[in-house]
């Protein structure tokens, strides 16, 4: 054991094209964002038990590492990443583990990869355990399928690598990018969904209709390599017109919501550049382009007049890191 606390946090991820064809082995880009999960790892001598508080999303509230049932649902995917990590562990303190998060849940902006991320390496790093960056991610790649069953994996690798993410298959390439220089406006329509369900439903609709749904991805397929070439030329405005045309298809594919299309539209009328969902869609969350913060700020205050919860993001490179 190295510390007696230690914390890392971990960045959450916009998937700007590519949803859901990526399940189906298509690639799939994304990029990560300056919201991210935080986990610290404390000890203190006690006869309690290793407890997890999650401040935000279960205020007050203490969840007892032994009672599996005492676990909510949003929670199964960190009970199990403990009792992997201390497997074998043998020692008279009681662990704490304290997460946080700035990433709203269950909004398709990889909350639950990024908690997984930041708790992986700070629990690890706690035990004395010289996990390398491809281990963290391997380990939360197994939660997230606890998490949502048939995940692309896209999500953990954004949390721990950062920067811009090429994924197809189980391969990463990482996408060099000086800038992204404009901003996102990501805004919550407030309608929770489960990525699980999502994901079945369109594969339900595959083997319904598997060649019009090929058609689909081939085209999703064309806007990712498209607009890998396009964020490394920071070429804003072409990005904008991949991800109207990518929310087209997406929509075909029947992930949409009315939510969701009102709140493209209060993107659109307050200058966006280009408008999409991000993630399983169903509700979640859809992201907005903007060339400037003025109109990024105005667009988030429409928004949020309408019952709406929206902020700024930006591009960032660093992935999973020690919070000093």
């Amino acid at each position: 054991m190295n510390s007696s606390r230690i914390t890392y946090t971990a960045p959450g991820k916009i998937i700007l094209f590519g949803e859901h064809a990526v399940v189906y082995g298509y690639p799939a880009l994304a990029i990560a964002i300056d919201r991210r999960a935080k986990c610290t790892v404390s000890s203190y001598l006690s006869d309690e038990e290793d407890v997890v508080l999650s401040t935000n999303l279960f205020p007050g509230k203490k969840f007892l590492v032994s009672s599996k049932e005492s676990f909510p649902s949003s929670l199964q995917a960190v009970l199990f990443l403990i009792k992997k990590l201390t497997d074998n562990f043998q020692s008279n303190i009681s662990l704490q583990i304290d997460i946080s998060s700035s990433i709203p849940s269950s909004s398709g902006l990889g909350s639950s990869a990024a908690v997984s991320v930041a708790l992986t390496n700070s629990l690890s790093s706690f035990l004395g355990r010289n996990y390398s960056l491809e281990d963290v991610n391997k380990i939360a790649f197994e939660a997230e399928k606890i998490q949502h069953g048939q995940p692309s994996g896209i999500d953990n690798n954004v949390s721990t690598y950062g920067g811009s993410i090429l994924y197809q298959k189980g391969l990463m390439e990482q996408v060099t990018v000086d800038d992204i220089s404009g901003f996102w406006v990501i805004a919550n329509s407030m309608v929770e969904r489960n990525t699980k369900d999502i994901v079945a439903n369109v594969q339900k609709n595959y083997k319904r209709k598997q060649e019009k749904t090929e058609e689909i991805f081939h085209s999703i397929h064309s806007i990712v390599i498209r607009g890998k070439e396009y964020i490394k030329q920071n070429k804003l405005d072409e990005i904008g017109e991949l991800m109207n045309e990518n929310q087209t298809l997406l929509e075909q594919l029947g992930v949409g919501h009315s939510k969701l299309t009102d709140l493209l539209l209060i993107l659109k009328k307050n200058g966006s550049m280009g408008e999409k969902l991000t993630g399983a869609g169903g509700g979640g969350c859809v992201v907005g382009l903007f060339d400037n913060i003025k109109d990024a700020h105005s667009s988030m205050k429409n928004i949020k007049k309408k019952g709406y919860q929206a902020f700024t993001a930006k591009h960032t490179k660093i992935g999973v890191t020690i919070d000093e």
